[in-house]
C-alpha cells in the first residue's frame, strides 16, 4: 500500500523529528548522568601578583601530595591581579560567588582582600609580613577564624640583609630600597629594613 504524497512526507518529517529528539535525549544522558554525581570539590586560588608557572605547579605538586589531583578530584580556580591590587576585591568576591571549598591566598594582598570578605570560607595563606601586624590574624600562634596560614621568613631575612649592609658599609649613613606603595606589605617591609 502506498500512502500518499503529503501524508508520506508527514511521516519523513514525523521520523527526522523522532529520530532528532532520541538524538539530544541520548546527548543529555551523560549530562544527567554527571548531575547526579557529586561534584568535584572547588579550590580558590587567589594571587595578587603576576603568577608564574613555578609558584602554580608548587601548589599543584602539593595538592597532590595530599591526594587532590586537578581536574580527576579537585577543580581549582585561580584568579591574579597580575600586580594590580585594586582587582583583588572583585577576584576574591568571585571566588566567594562559586562557593569555593577553600581559597589559597598566595601573598598578602590575596589574603587580605579574602580576609576582608568573608569570615566563612577557610582561608590558608602565604604572608609577607607579620600577619599580627598587618591584620591577618590576632595572635600569630593561635589563628582562630577561617584563617591559617605560613609566614615567610623574609621578615627576618629583611632585618639580616639591613645588618649586614651596615656591617659591610659601617660609613654609610643612608640606605635605599624600593617598595611598592600600594602593596599592603608596604608599611611593614620599611619598618622591617630600618
Amino acid at each position: 500500500m502506498r500512502l500518499p504524497n503529503d501524508v508520506a512526507e508527514s511521516v519523513k518529517k514525523l521520523t527526522r523529528r523522532t529520530a532528532f529528539v532520541a538524538v539530544l535525549a541520548g546527548m543529555s544522558v551523560p549530562f544527567a548522568i554527571a548531575a547526579q554525581q557529586p561534584s568535584m570539590p572547588m579550590v580558590g586560588l587567589l594571587d595578587g601578583s603576576v603568577v608564574t608557572a613555578g609558584k602554580v605547579s608548587l601548589f599543584y605538586e602539593r595538592l597532590a601530595v595530599e591526594g587532590f589531583v586537578r581536574n580527576r578530584n579537585v577543580v581549582v580556580e585561580l584568579h591574579s591581579a597580575g600586580g594590580d591590587y585594586s582587582r583583588l576585591p572583585a577576584l576574591a568576591a568571585d571566588l566567594v560567588r562559586r562557593d569555593v571549598a577553600l581559597i589559597a591566598a598566595l601573598d598578602t594582598p590575596a589574603a587580605l582582600a579574602i580576609k576582608a570578605i568573608t569570615a566563612k570560607i577557610p582561608i590558608v595563606f602565604a604572608a609577607e609580613s607579620d600577619p599580627v601586624q598587618i591584620g591577618l590574624v590576632v595572635n600569630a600562634d593561635r589563628r582562630g577564624g577561617n584563617i591559617t596560614g605560613v609566614i615567610d621568613s623574609a621578615i627576618e631575612q629583611e632585618r639580616k640583609r639591613v645588618k649586614l649592609l651596615r656591617e659591610l658599609l659601617p660609613k654609610a649613613a643612608v640606605f635605599a630600597s624600593l617598595i611598592d606603595p600600594a602593596n599592603p606589605n608596604a608599611r611593614s617591609q620599611t619598618e622591617n629594613r630600618r
